[in-house]
């Protein structure tokens, strides 16, 4: 189950309103956290994530910009 936190809102330079509650789901290789337990192949995180200065720019800034507007858009 997925909690849900306050999301914090990011200022856009086009002065359009943040998109909150905006989830990834990533699937990479298998994993096993601990001994004995089922392995882990499918991440969710939050979108904004992909803006943090971690992530290699302005790829994360370009997908994270793609989904958010299309979700504001109103496309899937």
């Amino acid at each position: 189950m997925i909690r849900r936190r306050h999301p914090i809102p990011h200022s856009k330079s086009d002065g359009s309103a943040p998109v909150t509650d905006v989830y990834l789901l990533f699937a990479h290789e298998p994993y096993y956290p601990h001994a004995d337990t089922q392995e882990i192949n499918t991440t969710v995180v939050c979108a904004d994530s992909l803006l943090h200065p971690r992530v290699l720019q302005p790829d994360g800034a370009r997908i994270h910009d793609r989904r958010t507007r299309a979700l504001s858009l109103g496309l899937p």
